[in-house]
């Protein structure tokens, strides 16, 4: 009889110290399973934060990710060159939209470095906006030192004295026949620092 009690009582035991350890696996693959869950919604809420497109008068906007190209062109009015520049996107345009990147803009023109002071910048504006690439536009025109301004005026180059007003020259350059880039060189006004650089230019911008 005690025998069989034994066996009985031994049973048990191991029904129940089979369904303690069933349940304490169930609960820490519970607790992991939860664990990822709350992970990947995290992940999700990042992702469609940084991916979120607006819809603002009728329109979808995109917002700037952390991974959007930021290229920066300059451009210096009284030396008549461009360059550019990528560069780490800002962690104050993340998250942007088109209008917002605008407002940052001007809210900075109107509190400009003072390394951008020294160097004479006149403007800053907002070329081409993506998610994937924004596009941004400084010009520069410190130029206290220039003999020479070359515009259009009825649709041919004009060279004037450094007053705006004195005409030097009417070239016969039509402006039509320029490249984009000399369109846009001449467009914001090229200053000429030489007689030398000016025959320079005049013949770049005729060949």
């Amino acid at each position: 009889m005690n025998k069989i009690y034994w066996y009985i009582t031994s049973f048990f035991a191991l029904i129940i110290v089979f369904t303690l350890a069933y349940y304490a696996s169930f609960q820490n693959s519970l607790k992991q399973y939860n664990s990822d869950q709350e992970l990947q919604n995290l992940q999700s809420v990042s992702t469609e934060k940084e991916n979120e497109a607006i819809v603002a008068d009728g329109k979808l906007q995109e917002r700037v990710q952390a991974s959007t190209e930021l290229v920066e062109e300059y451009y210096d009015v009284a030396e008549a060159t461009y360059s550019d520049n990528k560069i780490e996107m800002p962690e104050e345009y993340v998250g942007c939209t088109r209008e917002e990147v605008v407002q940052k803009i001007t809210e900075y023109m109107k509190d400009v470095s003072k390394e951008d002071r020294e160097k004479g910048l006149v403007s800053m504006n907002l070329v081409s906006f993506s998610k994937d690439s924004i596009h941004i536009r400084k010009v520069y025109d410190n130029k206290d030192n220039y003999q020479y301004y070359i515009t259009v005026k009825d649709g041919y180059l004009v060279v004037y004295e450094n007053d705006k007003e004195t005409v030097v020259e009417v070239t016969d350059i039509v402006y039509d026949n320029l490249a984009d880039s000399q369109k846009a060189e001449v467009d914001a006004g090229v200053y000429i620092g030489s007689d030398e650089e000016l025959y320079g230019v005049l013949e770049s911008y005729s060949s």
